[in-house]
């Protein structure tokens, strides 16, 4: 009999809920995978920190009088997964240095010059340029020229914008055969058969930016970029 009564004892206490207390119902709770929360914070980090941390940030920019810079621009920064090219009078120098690595590009205007060769916005940064601490980072450049009406200066301004990065100790990359062209002479020549960056001729030779462009960012990747 006494043990009956403890077991009743127990069965009550039991039995009865505090007031206001809540009954969770196994029909009411919906299961989640034991991944769902990490997948939810990896949809939030690719909407607010852009690029992944384990992959190399590459700035690319550019500067343009006609937008035939800027369009190869964007035409490089499809073919290597950047971010959207930026014109070089619109940020500051000094965030260069921030990139892994960087592609630079410049059309030749003033031909013939010794120096500001461009005629756009690199003109007035390239001192300040030779001034950062790039420290072996790797650096590629590619010119626009005209290879038949200008041959004898054809990307002339793609030397003046390598050699300051490559003063601000840069690892410059992405040399470029010059035997396909058309061109009677270039400053961005570093010997007979070697441009210092892609050389490419939007007024003449078009047909061929595309090829270009993909066997150079091919080429680019294979040299740390």
């Amino acid at each position: 009999m006494h043990c009956t009564m403890i077991a009743q004892s127990v069965t009550v206490r039991v039995a009865r809920k505090p007031m206001g207390s809540r009954v969770l119902r196994a029909d009411r709770v919906i299961p989640r995978p034991r991944n769902a929360f990490k997948g939810r914070v990896a949809q939030f980090n690719s909407r607010t920190r852009g690029p992944t941390p384990c992959r190399a940030q590459v700035g690319l920019f550019f500067s343009t009088s006609t937008g035939k810079t800027e369009d190869v621009a964007s035409i490089i920064s499809k073919e290597m997964g950047t971010a959207e090219p930026r014109d070089i009078s619109d940020v500051k120098v000094s965030t260069l240095a921030d990139f892994d690595g960087l592609v630079v590009g410049a059309p030749t205007w003033n031909t013939g010059a010794d120096s500001e060769r461009s005629g756009t916005g690199w003109d007035d940064v390239l001192n300040d340029i030779s001034g950062l601490d790039l420290n072996g980072k790797p650096v590629a450049v590619f010119g626009l020229g005209d290879s038949v009406s200008y041959g004898e200066y054809f990307c002339d301004a793609m030397e003046e914008v390598y050699r300051h990065f490559k003063d601000a100790g840069a690892n410059m990359v992405g040399h470029w055969p010059a035997g396909d062209y058309q061109h009677e002479d270039s400053k961005a020549l570093l010997d007979e058969g070697t441009f210092c960056g892609l050389a490419l001729d939007e007024d003449n030779e078009d047909d061929k930016t595309e090829d270009r462009i993909k066997a150079w960012v091919k080429q680019l990747k294979g040299e740390g970029l």
